[in-house]
């Protein structure tokens, strides 16, 4: 649609491109359209037990994609979700100092960029493999010659989603999603143990 960020269209191909492995172009198109009503129909269903509006929903990090993210803005529900984690001892986006535009970026050794350009909606910042090769940083950083950050327009968004979820009152709420499937996994597992009895059960 027009007006769609490019960043947007990148993840969404990613998405696709992770349900499509292993599949035919029709099951891909058939899991896409499961997920998408299965989160709708969670909702739908919650809300009528419920008995009202949902206003927010906690989630693992699967939810945390911007398809998610829209989907539940869309829904009118505040999501709040795990979020992604660069590999242990590895430097993620968060590990940047980005300025609010998203023009200017210093690296965890506090290097600047050393080139910036436009890609799609967002900005890519490049430093120089001169700056990179001589970073003791380095291998925490990237494999390649020197490193990039691409910056979307929902950037600072994302750090602040992650920052919130790794905080005292993030953990404490997202506990409590855990707690909620925990016990539903007991009760499911409790229910297949009784049925798996009534059918063992001479009659």
């Amino acid at each position: 649609p027009p007006g769609l960020p490019a960043s947007a269209l990148i993840e969404a191909g990613n998405y696709l491109n992770a349900r499509m492995k292993g599949r035919t172009l029709a099951e891909a198109r058939e899991t896409v359209l499961t997920e998408v009503r299965s989160r709708k129909a969670l909702l739908d269903q919650t809300q009528q037990i419920a008995g009202q509006p949902v206003e927010q929903a906690l989630g693992d990090t699967a939810y945390s994609s911007r398809i998610g993210l829209t989907q539940a803005h869309d829904a009118e529900v505040e999501l709040v979700t795990k979020m992604p984690s660069p590999p242990e001892g590895r430097h993620g986006p968060g590990a940047f100092q980005v300025s609010e535009d998203g023009n200017t970026a210093q690296c965890p050794a506090g290097v600047a960029s050393a080139q910036v350009k436009r890609r799609g909606d967002g900005t890519l910042h490049v430093w120089s493999s001169e700056s990179c090769g001589a970073c003791a940083l380095k291998p925490a950083c990237t494999t390649a010659a020197a490193r990039t950050l691409l910056v979307p327009p929902d950037f600072h968004e994302r750090r602040r989603r992650e920052r919130y979820a790794r905080s005292e009152e993030g953990r404490a709420l997202l506990r409590q999603r855990m707690a909620v499937e925990h016990a539903i996994g007991r009760l499911a597992h409790r229910t297949v143990e009784r049925d798996v009895e009534l059918l063992a059960s001479p009659l």
